[in-house]
């Protein structure tokens, strides 16, 4: 990803059974290494990502031989790894005040207009200047954070609408779609999935 390119893609990693066709050993490998990932915005140098990701998506949409899909998409994902273990991209110590003020307590409201505050910068300049150096906007930023907390809260037994109020989301049914949107699965269906394993 670089500032105004944004892939964003989901590979379920739960099984290194015929993972990416890889023998067990190094599916285990690769599965492990993305599960290590620091963080889940990854920068990357534009022009040795991209062809990758673009030529997969390709050969997938033109159902090319499978083998070759994969093989695509392998050299992308070592490329991100590689990448995420390079210095992470540098903030400024307004953006990381805010950065760590969402961190600190994903639970919290957090209006834009408070975190623009907390930067010293108007709304419309703080919204620029943290997309420039986190490569999201804030409030998918946020979301992504109660996303991942709201994961905890539900295998820990929180009910939806329970898990949704402490999250501050105005409903259980926007809540829900908030968390499809970034996990592919509903609340209960991740539930479900996470009893199976």
């Amino acid at each position: 990803m670089t500032v105004g390119d944004l892939y964003w893609f989901q590979i379920d990693i739960s099984t290194e059974n015929d993972f990416l066709f890889l023998n067990s050993a190094a599916a285990r490998h690769l599965i492990d290494q993305l599960k290590a990932l620091p963080h889940h915005v990854v920068r990357t140098v534009i022009r040795r990502t991209v062809p990758f990701i673009r030529q997969t998506f390709e050969l997938a949409k033109d159902n090319a031989d499978p083998f070759l899909i994969a093989s695509h998409l392998l050299l992308f994902l070592h490329l991100i790894i590689s990448y995420s273990k390079r210095e992470p991209f540098p903030m400024s110590p307004d953006i990381r005040k805010v950065y760590e003020r969402i961190l600190a307590d994903p639970s919290q409201e957090l209006s834009l207009e408070d975190l623009a505050a907390t930067a010293g910068l108007s709304c419309s300049q703080f919204k620029q200047k943290f997309k420039n150096q986190l490569g999201v906007s804030p409030r998918h930023f946020i979301n992504a954070q109660k996303v991942e907390y709201a994961k905890k809260l539900l295998t820990e037994g929180k009910s939806v609408t329970e898990t949704a109020m402490l999250l501050n989301f105005s409903t259980s049914s926007y809540f829900s779609t908030v968390f499809k949107k970034y996990t592919m699965y509903t609340p209960k269906d991740y539930v479900r999935k996470k009893r199976k394993t």
